[in-house]
């Protein structure tokens, strides 16, 4: 026997679905800033590497540019390691949050019938 749903329960589902909407809009948002970060990152490196090599085809060997060039790159590694490590973070909650979300929206639509 189908029981209808009242019009607190169509509320409840609409509701449940636009939360549902909302967190899935926030984790492509910031699956969308992570790889905007990955993108940065790289650019940086690619001008990291070409100062690097530019400091090694120098005709006079020059350690002090050698060394700031060196001293960049790690630097910027250090940067790119955190960002990604939160990018890593997000995405390792992103299927919990994903399916936290579809388990609720499925409980209320089946408490409603």
């Amino acid at each position: 026997m189908i029981v209808p749903i009242d019009e607190t329960g169509c509320k409840q589902m609409a509701d449940d679905r636009q939360d549902d909407l909302a967190r899935l809009r926030l984790a492509i948002e910031r699956l969308t800033q992570g790889l905007q970060m990955v993108v940065e990152t790289q650019q940086t490196h690619s001008k990291m590497l070409q100062e690097l090599l530019v400091a090694a085809a120098a005709p006079e060997p020059k350690t002090s540019i050698l060394s700031d060039a060196l001293a960049e790159v790690a630097s910027g590694l250090r940067e790119q390691m955190t960002s990604l490590n939160s990018v890593q973070r997000t995405l390792a909650q992103l299927p919990t949050e994903v399916g936290a979300a579809v388990t609720q929206s499925l409980q209320a639509a089946l408490a409603g019938l």
